[in-house]
Parts: structure tokens; sequence; C-alpha cells
């Protein structure tokens, strides 16, 4: 009888540790932004409470090749002591580079998981080959829109589609999420869509992935994705505000949020665009205000008197340095622009800062 049962095999890139001692687990990754690739293999100890016992782990890495062989790229070896009062085992290790894009080249790949010499588990992984997806930039896709609608199980397949802003509770069992992407490249490549649905209190109420492949020769072309959480049974939603949140290359990319009551509204959720925060609401960009002002009784006043008002907060040097970033990139562009200059690219002014105070 085997000592072990096999659990996961979970790649990721980042050696950060997040909540519960789990990490930033992914299957596409862009060259530009990889150096190392590591994978978390985890078993069940079927020994638990009973004995210690021992084994020799293997983790290896394949490249898959265009005429369908597999060339090596790693071999990492463990000898691993399991103890009795261990559940559940883990191993994690890594290979690659510490420069970005250095050693992982674009391509298919493969890792697969040994005890005492036996294959008990693999993952299938992915290197794309376009530029880093930061905050600020996303090479890959532009958002065409965001929408949510009530459905059952098979939401998806309803095509009378009621687009809401906020749902009644007492007869929705899934909240759908409709999000829409517009292909910028004309090459192939991975996506990996993480879809992150919070309570007001920023509790992780589930989670959806979408994981594909979209062809070269397709660039400018839409592509819809239809994401629920629910329950069958009404009454799994409760009075409070939720949002849902696009997570692409370990990059927030897109967030909408939505209230529940006991009435369903029609509407489109404001669309928040990445960490810059710019707001589009239904597919038209507009401008928000306190909700205790309007845009005839805010008082104008002048530069200098907002960054006073600014520096006087407490902390957030991170947001008055990037705030004086952005306005001395201003006056260079109004500078060119005074010299005759043309600017070929735009640059939304309008910005909205969420959050905690």
């Amino acid at each position: 009888m085997l000592n072990y049962k096999f659990k996961q095999l979970r790649p990721f890139s980042s050696d950060e540790w997040m909540a519960n001692s789990t990490k930033k687990y992914r299957k596409v990754f862009d060259r530009g932004e990889t150096t190392y690739l590591r994978v978390e293999f985890s078993f069940y100890n079927k020994l638990f409470d009973e004995s210690d016992w021992s084994c020799v782990i293997l983790l290896k890495c394949f490249e898959f090749m265009e005429d369908g062989s597999k060339r090596e790229v790693c071999v990492l070896d463990t000898k691993r002591d399991v103890k009795m009062d261990e559940n559940i085992v883990y191993v994690r290790d890594g290979w690659g580079n510490a420069k970005e894009g250095a050693f992982w080249k674009k391509g298919a790949y493969i890792w697969e998981a040994y005890i005492d010499n036996a294959l008990v588990g693999e993952q299938k992984f992915f290197i794309n080959d376009v530029a880093k997806v930061t905050a600020t930039t996303n090479p890959y896709f532009d958002v065409s829109y965001f929408k949510i609608y009530p459905g059952d199980f098979k939401g998806w397949e309803n095509e009378a589609r009621k687009y809401l802003k906020v749902i009644d509770r007492t007869s929705t069992q899934y909240v759908w999420a409709e999000f829409r992407l517009e292909n910028k490249l004309d090459t192939d490549w991975e996506y990996e869509l993480f879809f992150n649905f919070f309570d007001d209190a920023g509790q992780l109420k589930g989670q959806v992935t979408r994981e594909g492949r979209i062809e070269k020769d397709k660039k400018g072309l839409g592509y819809i994705f239809d994401v629920g959480w629910g329950n069958d049974v009404a009454g799994s939603w409760k009075d409070d505000r939720y949002s849902i949140e696009v997570v692409f290359m370990d990059t927030l990319i897109a967030t909408i949020y939505f209230d529940v009551s006991t009435a369903n509204e029609e509407g489109v959720p404001d669309l928040i665009l990445g960490s810059d925060k710019l707001i589009k609401s239904g597919a038209e960009a507009t401008t928000t205000v306190s909700q205790t002002q309007t845009a005839e009784t805010v008082k104008e006043e002048s530069l200098d008197e907002l960054l006073a008002k600014l520096d006087v907060m407490i902390g957030l040097s991170n947001i008055k340095k990037g705030i004086r970033e952005h306005i001395d990139y201003l006056k260079f562009i109004k500078l060119r622009q005074d010299k005759g200059f043309e600017e070929s690219g735009k640059i939304n002014l309008h910005s909205v800062f969420t959050g905690n105070p």
C-alpha cells in the first residue's frame, strides 16, 4: 500500500507568502516578468498519526517541442522525512535566473512530480512573449465592458439578459458577470483570468478562473467571458455591497461594484480600470464627485492649495509622490505643446481613489 495520495501540483513565480501559507498560483506567465518559475507539490500522508517515513521526491520540468517531444529543463530532487504529525506534506522548489526574461522562453511546459521514482502528478503551464503587464500598462488587451446579470446555474445560456446594478437577493440564485476584452495582438497567446467576488468587508466570496488560447491573426477581435457565483437556492446573496475584480498576470485589470437589496435595478455598474481608477459609466467615460457635492458646488482651488491639503494628510507617501510625478509630466507635455510639438498619445486626467480613508 502506498504511504501517500497526490493532492496538487501548482506553479507560481513570486516567492511572496500569502494568507494561509499560500502562494500566487498561476499557469500563465510572460517572459518579460519571469525570473524563477516555482512549483508547489503537495500530497496526503496516509500514515498520519501512525509512524514517520522517508521518500525521495523528484520535480521535473519539460518543454513541449514542435514535433511533440519533450525537452528536459530541470530535475530537482529532495530527500523528504515525513513526520507522523504531517497530514499534508508540501515540497516547493523552482528553476530559472534572477534576471527577468533571461531563462524562460515562450512555449508550453509541464511540471511532473515523482515519489520514489513513481510519477504521481503533473501540471502544464505556459510562457507568453509579449511584454510585462503592470498596473498602468496592459499590452495584451483592452477592456470593452464589464456587466452583471442574474441567472441560474446555466445563466450563461440565457440570451435575453437583463443587466443590473442592484440585485434582488430574494430571487437571485447566481450573479453572472459578462466581461468583454479586445485583443491587441496579432500573435497567439495564452490567457488565465481570475474573477474574484468580494463582499463589502473585502472577504473573498468566490473565485472563477477562465483559461485558454487566443490564436494569431485575431487582433482587434472581442472575446466575451461569462462567469457566475452563487447557489441553486436563492438567498445566498445578502444585503451588502459586493465587488468583482479581474486579475491577469498577477495584476488587477478591472473592478465593478454592485449592491444587493430586495429589488432589482437595471443599469451598468461603473467600470474601474486597473489601479489608476479610471471610470467608465456604461460605454462612456464620466467623472465623479462626492455624494454630498455636485459639479456646480465644488469650490475652485489652486494647485498649490490642493497640494497643501494633500501634504497635511498622514502617510500616503506613495500617493503624494505619484501625484507630483503626474503633475510634472503634465507640465512637460504643456511645455512641448508650447514649443510646437504635437502629442500623438492621450492621457485621461480623471482619477478616483477608493478604499479605506
